[in-house]
């Protein structure tokens, strides 16, 4: 079985039928990962333990765990990766060492909310795939 998603309204049964899909699924499958919001996983994996007494090859995961899962498992994990703060330094470090050789932004690096503005529209610009090239 590959990746689904199980999508609908507040009440409509996609945890039960998560659940029910889990507990009867054939033990021989190795690794089933069971992703929810970070909230939910300790409540997740209560239901399942309520239905099945092992969750041996069974992972609750939310969404940022499974996102370190795949990088360990990618050989990702030794790298260095900014936060927000740290990102924010770096693109206010080079706007500032650029500043002269901005002709349309040279009045608004100093401006408060002008490093978070720039900050938001590079990661768009990325989740898009947008390059200069584009």
């Amino acid at each position: 079985m590959g990746l689904r998603y199980i999508l609908g309204k507040s009440s409509t049964g996609k945890t039960t039928l998560c659940i029910n899909e889990i507990v009867n699924t054939d033990n021989m499958v190795k690794r089933i990962f069971y992703i929810v919001p970070e909230q939910f996983t300790l409540e997740s994996e209560k239901n399942l333990l309520s239905k099945k007494e092992s969750l041996v090859n069974i992972n609750v995961l939310g969404f940022r765990h499974f996102a370190y899962y795949l990088m360990s498992k990618m050989g990702t994990s030794g790298r260095k990766i900014l936060d927000d703060s740290g990102r924010a330094m770096l693109i206010k470090k080079i706007v500032l060492e650029l500043r002269n050789k901005l002709d349309f932004y040279k009045n608004s690096v100093d401006k408060q909310g002008f490093i978070d503005s720039l900050d938001e529209t590079i990661a768009e610009l990325m989740q898009y795939n947008i390059s200069d090239e584009s």
